[in-house]
């Protein structure tokens, strides 16, 4: 019986096992829209799916986590990363932007053509909450990245415990069935979206052992 509660105890000790969870719950989410089969990417028919787009940057963002993790001293897993956290801070800022401004063209279409409609919400589309929110993750990666740099550690500290918040309030919206964030009936965050962002916001506060003041400000009080 020790034996057993000492193997839980040092699986639950790793820093990086709720990234595996994020990447099953993005992953079978992805296979979900390739087989047409939406209920595995929205947990329920009640509720908007995953974005195809959003599952697989938690997927491309988890494996670089990861990678990171194990390799954080290799030059080349480190020009991996900046390149990798560019392109998709850069693609979730034209998400929001389009948003904000309305472009003409869809940068999602390379995803799903004609996305259909949950209300007023469509279905396959990145919410602009979601696309502020990778891009906090990403910042959160950079901060995890540059181990040495007490600056940097502290600024993505500070935008994981802001992810950490958020996504709460967005998994209690669904809880208890009320939009705490929006006017409306559908919350435009997807629940296996805003249960990822939970799962990976935490990860990045243990990554950073959570030596930062933003932190140590929250637990003192």
């Amino acid at each position: 019986m020790s034996a057993s509660r000492s193997i839980i105890f040092q699986i639950f000790k790793r820093k990086e096992l709720l990234l595996y969870l994020v990447l099953l719950i993005a992953g079978l989410s992805l296979l979900g829209w390739l087989w047409g089969r939406i209920i595995i990417a929205s947990v329920s028919l009640k509720y908007i799916p995953i974005a195809p787009s959003t599952a697989l940057m938690f997927v491309v963002l988890s494996i670089l986590s990861l990678v990171i993790n194990k390799f954080e001293k290799s030059r080349i897993a480190q020009t991996i990363t900046i390149t990798v956290i560019a392109i998709a801070m850069l693609f979730c800022l034209l998400i929001f932007l389009d948003y904000l401004y309305g472009f003409k063209w869809d940068i999602e279409n390379i995803f799903i053509k004609n996305p259909e409609k949950f209300g007023s919400v469509p279905i396959g589309r990145m919410s602009p909450i979601t696309s502020l929110l990778l891009i906090f993750i990403c910042i959160g990666i950079l901060g995890i990245k540059q181990n040495n740099v007490k600056f940097s550690k502290y600024i993505g500290g500070s935008f994981s415990i802001f992810t950490v918040l958020i996504s709460s309030i967005l998994v209690i919206g669904y809880l208890y069935k009320a939009p705490l964030l929006y006017g409306g009936n559908t919350i435009p965050v997807a629940l296996p979206t805003a249960i990822c962002f939970l799962l990976f916001s935490v990860t990045l506060l243990r990554l950073t052992e959570m030596t930062f003041w933003p932190f140590n400000l929250l637990l003192n009080n």
